[in-house]
């Protein structure tokens, strides 16, 4: 075993004794090192070889806010954040069976001590970012549709720790975004105003739209694809909530596409539901452009001075203007 204590507050003979009782079997050795794709938390890959010679790919993921890599520290508005939450996620949302999500060998932690952590399956693959094929992109949005239409009853105290997409959470970022913005040049201090008059309104929308238990951060970097198996994983599931699925398609679909690609991607992932919570498509384009600007304000609102990962990176604020225009020119109507 690499005898080295990884970045995370688990010690490596820890970490080796909690993988050999997870998997419940003889096991013959435990390789353990730091994950060099680790951007919040620290990750330590395991690689185990079972006494048969099986070998199995794992990660152990420390949650624990004290235990967060240095560049990530700040990166998160403190009401959001909740070391618990993405455990709770696996243990009692995702165990329920949602196709391609890693499996979760083991969990633990708790509020006092802050240290949560997850051991899960190491999923093989690329970042949805990195496939340049557009069908499977199409995939990726059925497979949310079906996130979305499967049922799951969640305990009272377990909801309690995920997010809730709900009108106060919506209602939060013009208040945080308008507070920011104090410290922008005056022209786009106006442009962020003329955006926000009469928000009031898309918050309402977005708060009248059915809910359900949705990932809160499905961009392509947060989607891993197995080429070799066609396997569509999910990953980093710590705003993980109930609120309007189309939250997860807007993340989805950010970035340059081409009105001929966007409009595949929207109707792959209408064409999943099932009919009885299919609406029209009319109405869910509308919709998933009311899903599109809250992420504008939200990423606007999110913290002074900080910019998202250069995956998700885009000028929100022009953005939000725009789909501001398209959404009044929508209700304008013709003519």
């Amino acid at each position: 075993m690499d005898g080295r204590r990884g970045a995370g507050a688990t010690a490596a003979g820890d970490l080796e004794r909690l993988v050999r009782q997870a998997l419940g079997t003889e096991v013959s050795s435990v390789t353990l090192r730091s994950s060099r794709y680790a951007t919040t938390h620290a990750i330590t890959e395991v690689d185990v070889v079972l006494a048969g010679g099986t070998r199995r790919a794992l990660l152990h993921k420390d949650l624990g806010i004290a235990h967060r890599l240095p560049q990530a520290r700040g990166n998160r508005p403190a009401f959001l954040d909740d070391p618990g939450r993405e455990v709770h996620a696996y243990r009692w949302v995702l165990a329920a069976g949602v196709p391609g999500v890693p499996a979760c060998l083991a969990s633990g932690g708790d509020d006092d001590s802050g240290s949560w952590w997850l051991l899960i399956e190491r999923v093989p693959g690329v970042e949805l970012w990195q496939v340049g094929e557009h069908e499977v992109w199409c995939e990726v949005a059925r497979w949310a549709a079906a996130l979305h239409r499967r049922p799951a009853p969640i305990d009272p105290a377990v909801r309690a720790r995920l997010v809730s997409y709900d009108r106060a959470f919506f209602g939060h970022w013009p208040r945080r975004a308008r507070e920011f913005a104090e410290a922008w040049e005056a022209a786009r201090r106006r442009r962020l105003a003329a955006v926000l008059e009469g928000y009031d309104e898309n918050v309402d929308r977005l708060a009248q739209l059915p809910r359900c238990f949705v990932h809160g951060e499905l961009y392509p970097s947060n989607v891993l694809v197995d080429r070799a198996s066609g396997r569509i994983a999910a990953v980093d599931w710590e705003m993980a909530g109930i609120g309007a699925p189309l939250l997860d398609l807007s993340a989805l679909v950010a970035g340059g596409w081409s009105d001929d690609e966007r409009a595949a991607l929207v109707t792959a992932y209408h064409s999943a539901l099932p009919l009885d919570a299919r609406p029209p498509i009319e109405q869910l384009v509308e919709d998933l452009m009311r899903c599109e600007l809250h992420r504008c304000i939200q990423w606007l609102g999110w913290a002074p001075g900080w910019e998202p990962p250069a995956e998700h990176r885009h000028d929100w604020l022009e953005l939000a203007v725009s789909l501001a225009e398209r959404l009044g020119e929508m209700k304008r109507g013709p003519g």
